[in-house]
């Protein structure tokens, strides 16, 4: 869990910049898949996790991008990284 937070912030910092949530949930993916393959070796669940990551990534970024500019959006930000932490 303490690896995904440097990424998490990453992803954050390139989602804030560019506004593009399917690169930044793809970063995502693919960095949590090849952290995967480094500690465990390539398997099944490995390559459904990932996509579930990234999908559960990109319904983040695309509701967050749904709330900009309004008062909720500070609330589901941080339900969204708590999310991402515990099930990505």
């Amino acid at each position: 869990m303490l690896l995904k937070i440097p990424i998490l912030i990453a992803v954050g910092y390139l989602w804030i910049n560019s506004q593009n949530s399917i690169l930044a949930a793809s970063l995502w993916g693919i960095t949590l898949f090849l952290f995967g393959l480094m500690l465990s070796g390539f398997s099944i669940p490995l390559v459904v996790g990932s996509f579930i990551s990234f999908f559960i990534c990109f319904g983040v970024f695309a509701l967050l991008d749904y709330l900009d500019g309004s008062g909720y959006q500070w609330l589901f930000g941080l339900i969204g990284i708590i999310i991402l932490l515990i099930i990505g």
